[in-house]
């Protein structure tokens, strides 16, 4: 009985240290007025006002205000070389007439999302034979 009540309190400890932190939902939305349709993911989107928002940590909902375009993609960690401190944006990847959404960038941040290349992006940059960027500003 002795060796119990010594063994539940360090099980108690072992189980509470090996179960990862719950991390909140991220209360970061971007704001931005993209003027061309784009590519996020397998979904096309028209030029409109979209918002940004992190919905799980590596996921995030591109809604447009008006209800005609919506995405939800999982993204990777982008590292920055330096802290951005201009403003929050999305960064496409451009290739002849086709946007697709690579990167976002928060304002004061050094790590941002990035979306990884979709098999129509790779095969748009084969075609076009070489990658041009655009970014849009947002709030």
């Amino acid at each position: 009985r002795n060796l119990t009540l010594r063994i539940l309190p360090v099980l108690a400890m072992l189980t509470a240290s090996a179960v990862p932190p719950v991390r909140a939902q991220s209360d970061v939305t971007l704001r931005a007025s993209v003027p061309f349709e784009f590519v996020v993911g397998k979904t096309t989107l028209p030029a409109g006002q979209y918002v940004v928002k992190e919905i799980q940590p590596r996921a995030l909902l591109i809604q447009s205000l008006d209800g005609r375009g919506r995405a939800i993609v999982l993204t990777d960690a982008a590292q920055a070389g330096k802290t951005q401190q201009q403003q929050s944006k999305l960064i496409f990847n451009h290739y002849g007439s086709e946007y697709f959404l690579w990167q976002i960038w928060t304002t004061g941040a050094d790590i941002g999302r990035e979306l990884p290349p979709t098999r129509g992006e790779r095969e748009a940059a084969r075609m076009a034979g070489h990658r041009e960027t655009a970014a849009v500003f947002a709030q």
